[in-house]
């Protein structure tokens, strides 16, 4: 059970992250499967990448320092709040976000959200 609103945001949130860092030509795969605990969405791109160093602070309020040198139209717009928000909407559901990125090459967002939460072992 999930937040339809809040994670199509979500969804849509990273998606126009890999539209605004991208290359020329954007390719943006967007997969979902089912494993035994958890639903596991991703979104690839074939984008400008996003340093190791920059990966581990992208999910903190305001952070946009690093996606300005990153942007192909010379500085990122918005208030560096999008990946807070996602990642705490997936905190919210009780949930896991990790990326995956190389400079250059590509950028991965997987998303792992239970099928059942604690709270649901509370009420069955």
């Amino acid at each position: 059970y999930a937040d339809n609103d809040y994670l199509g945001e979500v969804i849509s949130n990273l998606i126009d992250n890999a539209i605004k860092y991208s290359k020329e030509s954007v390719e943006i795969n967007i997969t979902a499967e089912e494993s035994e605990r958890y639903t596991i969405l991703k979104v690839r791109d074939n984008g400008l990448g996003i340093s190791e160093a920059d990966q581990k602070v992208i999910f903190q309020k305001y952070e946009r320092a690093a996606a300005a040198k990153r942007s192909r139209r010379n500085g990122a717009s918005g208030f560096g709040l999008g990946l807070n928000f996602v990642d705490q909407v997936i905190k919210a559901h009780e949930g896991r976000i990790f990326v995956n990125s190389t400079e250059g090459e590509f950028t991965e967002f997987t998303i792992y959200l239970p099928l059942e939460t604690p709270s649901d072992k509370h009420n069955l």
